[in-house]
């Protein structure tokens, strides 16, 4: 069956019975197989190929089958369900079933963290970037770690990171980010606040993060709202946040004072 056909008529079938997957968090999964293909292959999805039907691409267009699935994809939850759904991508660029090649696999890491990359069958022309709602990918390497061939391919994943961190960027791939606002609460050695929990309910109520008491939790929001002092939730936990591209903000108040500021929100 057609994917994106398929796709298509699930997500429509989960909107229809306003499933609690939509509330939840819902996110999908590609297989971001090159088919033989160049990484730019469908790149710009429907739009930009609209003669792509199901089980018919005409000669001189494009379609889903390669590594830019996701712009499909993407398309697809915007159009059924009106937003872009997380997508995270499996067996990212190998040419199916198979292994990725070393030179592949460092061009996709480095697509992940947002660098400029040069297509290598255009020396003139650069990948396109791979927008924000793919948060991350896993690969298909040769062999078994220790091995020659695994062991090629996972020292250039490992030049892509240091090289995005000696830029400066989050070393986990910006947009990695699935929830959309976390409330960080701070935890004790007897259990937890019911005054903390008390306090931001009326948020809670208005905007509908996730709230909980994990920093690594917290790693996978786009906006984290830190609710304790320095004594509660040490600085250093949130430049972690920071560094994995997470905008962080604290408010060290108590009492009335809270209560307000998060009312105001």
């Amino acid at each position: 069956y057609w994917d994106s056909a398929f796709l298509r008529s699930t997500l429509g079938v989960i909107q229809r019975r306003k499933s609690d997957l939509l509330r939840g968090g819902l996110a999908v999964s590609a297989y971001a197989w090159t088919h033989g293909r160049s990484l730019d292959w469908g790149a710009g999805g429907p739009e930009r190929w609209p003669s792509a039907r199901p089980y018919l691409t005409p000669a001189g267009s494009q379609d889903q089958r390669g590594f830019r699935i996701y712009d499909w994809y993407r398309t697809i939850s915007q159009a059924v369900l009106g937003y872009e759904l997380p997508i995270f991508l499996l067996e990212a660029g190998s040419p199916a079933h198979e292994c990725v090649e070393a030179n592949t696999a460092d061009l996709i890491a480095r697509l992940l963290y947002r660098e400029d990359v040069p297509n290598p069958q255009d020396e003139e022309a650069m990948l396109e970037a791979i927008p924000d709602c793919v948060f991350g990918a896993a690969m298909r390497l040769p062999g078994q770690p220790g091995e020659a061939a695994f062991d090629a391919v996972a020292n250039r994943l490992n030049r892509a990171t240091q090289s995005a961190a000696a830029k400066g960027l989050p070393v986990s791939p910006k947009g990695s980010h699935p929830i959309r606002q976390y409330v960080l609460l701070p935890s004790f050695e007897w259990g937890v606040s019911e005054w903390h929990l008390d306090a931001v309910k009326p948020f809670v109520r208005k905007h509908r993060p996730v709230v909980g008491f994990s920093v690594d939790e917290a790693l996978l929001a786009s906006s984290v709202l830190v609710i304790g002092n320095e004594n509660e939730i040490p600085e250093q936990d949130l430049d972690v946040l920071r560094q994995a591209g997470c905008k962080v903000e604290r408010i060290d108040e108590r009492g009335t004072s809270l209560a307000s500021l998060l009312a105001e929100r």
